[in-house]
């Protein structure tokens, strides 16, 4: 950061307050109201049919509640490493490998592979999954849990990368999810943790939705850059859910509508920490980087050069709603009307807009 940077603050329907200056120790509480989550989803546990075994086996083989199949993917080179392949691996569920030589190899799927039970997949840091620009890659059964790590998602169409159901679980770790239209979407009563891993250049949809009561999304230690959204949060678009993000960057991601790289709807709980957003765009909306209409913590962050269309440079709060921001820094934030060549950042809230009209 280049210096501090004044804080304005635009309240509608009352005059402008100016809050002094934005610095290493900004702090500001905005409340009007408290608003309750409810928790709704139902998870299921489906068992694959085994093959008949003597009970003595079947307890080595199997413990209570756990899959323990799976398999490898290839016999060690390109050629082996085929659709198919990767289906009967799958088949089972389980931990899931790959063996298709020393060097980076993509593999195109025609359709999004199911997974009805507990599945584990290890890229190995060479493996991309591929949708070919007609297909999703994955969709996540109730009750199921994908655990990713080391993977590449690219080129998911259609649809997102990864589809969680109602009840089902996602976890990526260490990967990669580029060039999708989507690249995953979190249905209500699902729960989805992202970690030390890389989003980018979401073509259509933004790149997580978590979508509803009762869904969870957990972000730690990624990055979502150069995102574009159809509609509301080009990195994260978080309707009703329970949403937590740490030590992440969110950078150039563009909203067509409000909340540039995160939008937490009504009813959603949104809680940042230690993160880092720059130059994000809400193109005809609110809140450059932030738009909240739930209840919000902002703590220990940066914002810099992000850009609203109206109302909120960096964050826009709602009529109604809660945000508390603390020990957190902005420069050169700005809002715009609707005639983008005028630079209004000290009428519409260069940092900050908070809504007080019902």
């Amino acid at each position: 950061m280049s210096g501090p940077q004044f804080a304005r603050i635009y309240v509608r329907g009352r005059d402008r307050r100016h809050l002094g200056r934005a610095s290493n120790a900004t702090t500001a509480t905005l409340r009007t109201a408290s608003v309750a989550l409810g928790c709704t989803g139902t998870r299921a546990r489906l068992r694959p049919k085994l093959p008949a075994l003597s009970v003595v086996a079947l307890v080595f083989l199997v413990a209570p509640g756990r899959i323990v199949a799976g398999g490898g993917v290839g016999a060690g080179t390109p050629s082996s490493c085929t659709e198919a392949a990767f289906d009967a691996a799958l088949a089972g569920g389980g931990s899931v490998t790959f063996s298709c030589g020393v060097n980076p190899f993509s593999l195109t799927v025609t359709s999004p592979k199911a997974i009805a039970v507990d599945t584990s997949l290890d890229g190995g840091g060479l493996i991309t999954l591929s949708g070919g620009n007609t297909t999703g890659v994955f969709t996540v059964n109730t009750g199921a849990t994908l655990n990713l790590s080391q993977v590449t998602i690219s080129n998911a169409a259609y649809g997102y990368a990864i589809s969680n159901s109602v009840g089902g679980a996602v976890t990526v770790t260490n990967s990669t999810l580029s060039g999708n239209w989507g690249a995953i979407d979190n249905c209500p009563g699902g729960t989805v943790t992202v970690t030390n891993s890389i989003v980018s250049h979401t073509t259509t949809y933004g790149a997580i939705c978590n979508r509803g009561s009762g869904s969870t999304l957990t972000v730690a230690s990624s990055s979502f850059s150069d995102n574009l959204g159809s509609g509301t949060g080009a990195a994260i678009d978080s309707s009703g859910g329970t949403l937590t993000v740490t030590n992440s960057t969110f950078s150039g991601n563009i909203a067509y509508t409000s909340g540039g790289a995160i939008y937490s709807g009504s009813g959603g709980t949104l809680t940042v920490f230690n993160s880092t957003f720059s130059n994000n765009v809400s193109k005809n909306g609110k809140g450059g980087a932030i738009y909240n209409a739930g209840t919000a913590i902002v703590s220990n962050s940066s914002f810099a050069g992000n850009r609203s269309a109206s109302f909120g440079g960096a964050l826009y709060q709602n009529f109604g709603d809660t945000m508390t921001v603390r020990n957190s820094t902005f420069f050169g934030n700005t809002a715009l009307d609707a005639d983008p060549a005028r630079l209004v950042a000290s009428g519409h809230g260069g940092w900050i807009a908070v809504d007080v009209h019902a």
